[in-house]
């Protein structure tokens, strides 16, 4: 993985959007739009290899962007980060389907705990070190 064209995403689960579980929401319609265009914009600067931390909410939708994505452009790469063995145990068997549809469609996998590690570090950086100003222009 090549971090200078690599972008990772993790989001909020459904618990914590405005629309909850409701994706005929326009404004989780609207997220959806802006996903979109982030990541066209993400490609046009170089990037390439996408990372997604694979949770409900707007984990899934990025996942679904990527995709999208890799549909106009194929050299476009996406890897799971899967926190640990039998996450979606608990879910819904709706979104047990959907993640395990994205399964097949990743390109790489991260699992336990090279993904909690991956993920922790991305939070502290993200949260804790990084200015805006320091973030891509299509994240700001």
């Amino acid at each position: 993985m090549d971090p200078a064209v690599t972008c990772c995403f993790s989001g909020h689960r459904p618990v914590r959007l405005p629309w909850g579980r409701n994706e005929a929401d326009p404004r989780c319609l609207a997220l959806k739009a802006r996903l979109d265009q982030a990541l066209e914009e993400a490609h046009r600067q170089g990037f390439r290899h996408f990372l997604c931390g694979m949770a409900q909410g707007a984990d899934l939708y990025f996942c679904q962007a990527v995709l999208d994505l890799r549909q106009r452009h194929p050299e476009v790469t996406l890897e799971a980060a899967i926190p640990f063995a039998g996450q979606a145990d608990h879910w819904s068997a709706a979104d047990q389907r959907r993640q395990n549809g994205r399964d097949g469609q990743n390109d790489h996998q991260l699992h336990q705990r090279k993904a909690f590690l991956f993920v922790f570090y991305i939070f502290i950086v993200l949260h804790h070190r990084c200015s805006r100003q320091m973030l891509p222009s299509f994240l700001r």
